[in-house]
């Protein structure tokens, strides 16, 4: 009787088999149960290769052949000064001396060359060809406009007598003067100055922006070039 008792408890004890699934309808594939070592088994990781996009940054180009002119320039316009207190006061002294007549010519005529031929040739020797024609054009026009202007401003009449000729020969003499203070003046202050001297063109500042994509984030750079 024990022996029975034995085997009752044993057969309880052993779990009942499950009956077979039904067999799926026709036309339905059946799920397949995976594998419980293959479910388990992790996915790979892959680390992402490392890339270098290079995004030139838009810069401003670089300035054109020839460039802006350097601010510091030379003056010479001292030169002009010396040459016309030359020329002008060999003329005044020969006026003081009581020089007249053709010994007066005598005196004219290299003052004259002096004045209106030395200050273009130092432009020239700077050169600035083409202030010294801008200087000769002053140097010979404004004294005659001065003459002219004199002559006018001395209200000596129409009369044809020698004090009516006398008095415009003054007024005209004056407003030479005047001319060539004014010439002297425009030449050295406006004319009496070297060439702007050039730049040469400078290379451009360059930035290239660097990403580089890491495992978990990103490294961003920059790289320049002078």
């Amino acid at each position: 009787m024990l022996l029975c008792a034995s085997r009752l408890q044993a057969q309880l004890a052993d779990p009942l088999p499950l009956p077979p699934p039904p067999p799926a309808p026709p036309g339905v594939v059946a799920p397949v149960a995976a594998s419980p070592a293959v479910a388990a088994a992790p996915a790979p990781q892959t680390v992402p290769p490392t890339l270098s996009v290079p995004v030139r940054a838009p810069t401003s180009p670089p300035p054109s052949a020839p460039t802006r002119a350097v601010a510091d320039r030379n003056w010479y316009g001292w030169q002009l000064l010396i040459n016309d207190f030359v020329a002008l006061g060999s003329l005044g002294a020969a006026a003081v001396a009581g020089v007249h007549d053709k010994a007066l010519f005598a005196v004219i005529i290299p003052v004259a060359i002096v004045y209106d031929l030395g200050g273009p040739t130092i432009h020239w020797l700077h050169q600035r060809r083409s202030i010294a024609g801008a200087s000769f054009g002053v140097r010979a026009g404004v004294p005659g406009i001065g003459v002219l202007v004199g002559m006018a401003l001395a209200s000596c009449g129409n009369a044809n007598s020698s004090g009516s000729q006398a008095c415009r020969s003054r007024g005209g003499g004056y407003g030479a003067l005047g001319g060539f203070a004014v010439a002297t003046a425009l030449d050295a202050a406006l004319f009496g100055w070297d060439a702007p001297q050039r730049e040469l063109p400078r290379a451009g500042l360059a930035l290239t922006p660097t990403l580089t994509p890491l495992d978990g984030g990103a490294a961003a750079g920059v790289v320049g070039t002078f």
